[in-house]
């Protein structure tokens, strides 16, 4: 059992997982017989989750979703998220999961095998997803975080607020990867995120300070000093990672 420093709360697993049960309740019943099931994911499925720095990913699956049932969840929409959270949630009709293993795949591996099943039935545990699939959108996520880590560079080099802003989001985005790397190479129980951060690192050959910091971004009450060679480190160490990625299985 673990114990948020920001917030006091403490966070065994089963007392987040209610807490996002009696947020969707709303939502759950609204949809009615159209509902299939509730997921939990992200950093919100880690023992030593924060809900006052970070988002709760939530995902609901239901039978179908027209404009009808959208209209019907926005009027159930609760406030904000579990526990006082920011949340972050993905609408998806049952028959587009069923057919989103190519395009959507990193999202899957990451509620398939480090999400929580909250509330319905578990739509995802004989869903696969292929590797390959998995390996491509990693390679694509990390293509897209390189470009915006250069073009916010260029443009922010001389503003150290801008600087840590990018690199916060930056980091939460490289943590995704890393952890649906933790997939791609074979692994299915989850690792939480600092941990699996590191493994990426040592896979890919770099040092993992600068991802490590920049995880801590939204936790830690203020910035780090030397914010430019950070990002710049955290660039670097990201290219590298993306290389290792886009040669992964080449022979």
């Amino acid at each position: 059992m673990a114990k948020s420093e920001t917030t006091g709360l403490e966070l065994e697993p089963g007392r987040v997982a209610g807490e996002v049960e009696r947020w969707a309740r709303p939502l759950v019943d609204a949809l009615g017989d159209g509902f299939v099931a509730v997921y939990l994911y992200g950093s919100a499925a880690d023992t030593d989750w924060d809900p006052s720095k970070s988002e709760a990913n939530i995902l609901l699956v239901a039978e179908a979703l027209p404009s009808s049932a959208l209209q019907t969840l926005a009027a159930a929409r609760p406030g904000r998220g579990p526990m006082g959270s920011e949340a972050s949630i993905v609408l998806m009709p049952i028959d587009q999961l069923t057919r989103a293993t190519d395009t959507f795949a990193l999202e899957l591996a990451e509620v398939k095998y480090h999400g929580q099943l909250v509330l319905g039935r578990d739509v995802l545990a004989g869903l696969e997803i292929p590797d390959d699939s998995i390996r491509r959108h990693i390679e694509r996520e990390l293509r897209l975080l390189v470009v915006r880590l250069r073009r916010a560079y260029l443009y922010g080099a001389g503003d150290k607020q801008a600087l840590v802003a990018v690199l916060a989001e930056a980091g939460s985005e490289l943590a995704v990867c890393a952890r649906g790397l933790h997939f791609l190479l074979g692994a299915r129980s989850p690792l939480p995120t600092e941990s699996a951060l590191n493994a990426a690192a040592d896979w890919a050959g770099v040092e993992p300070r600068a991802w490590i910091e920049a995880w801590r971004l939204h936790t830690e009450a203020s910035p780090p000093l030397a914010a430019a060679d950070l990002y710049l480190d955290f660039l670097d160490a990201a290219m590298q990672l993306l290389r290792r990625v886009d040669t992964h299985g080449e022979s």
